[in-house]
Order: structure tokens, then sequence, then C-alpha cells
């Protein structure tokens, strides 16, 4: 049974909240994305100078640094709408918590990805080491995500499947066949043949057709209306 609607919706507000906390944790506090900082990310001897400006020196800021409300609302929208993926496809991964969590994580992880091949890459032209710190990162917000709407959605257990139906060998498979060819075998030898049903059918040698006409049966109203002819005719010629 899928969870309800309202714990789905429950779970998308856990789940934003857990994203923002770890966005905070890692690109706030060891990326260092506010003016003035440095950090792990922003650091002029390892990113780009086009990025470093435009999340710090180019007006307007970005929202995340002026009106950081309107993204954050779009966390939680992101993760409402993977809390309903979950919902939906729950049912088809394995059974166990941990199982879901990194298969959930590794979804969300994935759009972190795209957008920071799109947008730092493609863009700013972000180089290899601030990429991959920024990768870990959202790596450690996913999960975190993950793991509160699995907790909040519930890891309900997977459909219990059919048995599975027996494997076809190739013993099985001939075993029909060798069944019809020994009932075949088993009508040839009880039933007769076309020479044996003729032979039955013949008369015997040395009989006539008295003995056969003896050996036949006559019905009484057969015998009767015999003899009244029998006697007609005798009266006819005694006549003349």
């Amino acid at each position: 049974m899928k969870p309800s609607l309202t714990r789905t919706a429950l779970g998308g507000l856990t789940g934003g909240v857990a994203l923002c906390a770890g966005l905070y944790v890692t690109f706030a506090r060891f990326g260092c994305s506010s003016r003035g900082e440095t950090g792990l990310l922003f650091d002029p001897a390892t990113q780009s100078p086009k990025l470093i400006a435009i999340w710090k020196d180019i007006e307007p800021l970005p929202l995340l640094v002026d009106h950081p409300l309107v993204i954050l609302a779009g966390y939680f929208a992101f993760a409402t709408g993977y809390s309903f993926v979950y919902r939906s496809v729950a049912t088809a991964w394995p059974s166990g918590k941990w199982k879901r969590v990194w298969r959930l994580a590794a979804l969300i992880w994935l759009t972190a990805a795209f957008f920071e091949f799109q947008g730092p890459v493609n863009l700013a032209h972000q180089p290899v080491l601030p990429l991959a710190i920024a990768l870990s990162f959202w790596a450690v917000a996913a999960l975190a995500e993950a793991l509160a709407i699995v907790l909040t959605v519930g890891a309900q257990p997977a459909p219990a499947r059919a048995w599975p139906p027996p494997v076809l060998t190739a013993a099985s498979a001939s075993a029909p066949a060798q069944l019809v060819g020994k009932r075949s075998k088993v009508d040839q030898h009880d039933q007769p043949s076309q020479n044996d049903r003729f032979k039955d059918q013949q008369p015997a040698r040395g009989s006539n057709r008295d003995s056969s006409l003896a050996s036949s049966p006559v019905a009484p109203t057969q015998l009767l209306t015999s003899i009244e002819h029998s006697g007609s005719a005798w009266q006819r010629t005694d006549h003349w």
C-alpha cells in the first residue's frame, strides 16, 4: 500500500530541510560563497575568475545571495517532487532503508551534476578541482535529503512476487514426445490391422448357404410369413 499524499508532502518538507542544511554546511561553511570569503570553492588560485565575479562582484548578485528565500522555496519544491517520485517507484526498488536511500540520493545527485555541468562548467569555465569539490558537496546534501524522505515517507516492503515457473530443461522438454511415442506404439499393438479385420469379415471355406442360414437367427414373424406363402402356392398347384 502506498503512503498517503499528506505523508508524501511531509516527506518533501523534511527533505527540503535536510537539503538546505546540507547545502549550508558544505557550500556556505566550507565553500565560503559569501562576499569577502574564499574558502574551497572561491580561491583565485584554483577557481575561474569569471565564476568568482558572477558570485561576488557583478551586480545584481545571484538570488541566493540577495534574496535567498526565493531559492530556498525552490529547494523545497524540488524536494517535494522527489518525495512523490520516491512514492511512485519505491515498490519497484529492493526492500531495505539504505538500499532505497542510496538510489534516491543518486537520482538527486545526478540532477545536481547536470546543473554543475551546464552552469559553472559551461558558462564560467570552472576547473576540475573546484568542480570535484562542488560535486562532493552536492553528494552530501543529496544523501541527507534522500535519508529524510525515505524515513518520512517510509520504506514500504516490495510486493511479494509469484512463485517462479519451473525451468524447462532438455529432459523435461523431451518427456512429452517420449510419452506420445509410447502411446502410439501401444495403440498400434492393441488395434488389429486391416488384413485381420478383412479376414474376420470373410466366411470360412467349406461352408454352404444352408449352414449360414441355419446359423443366422430368424425372427418368428418372418417364419410365419414364409409358411403362409408356401401354403398358398400349394393350393394353387392343387387347383390346376
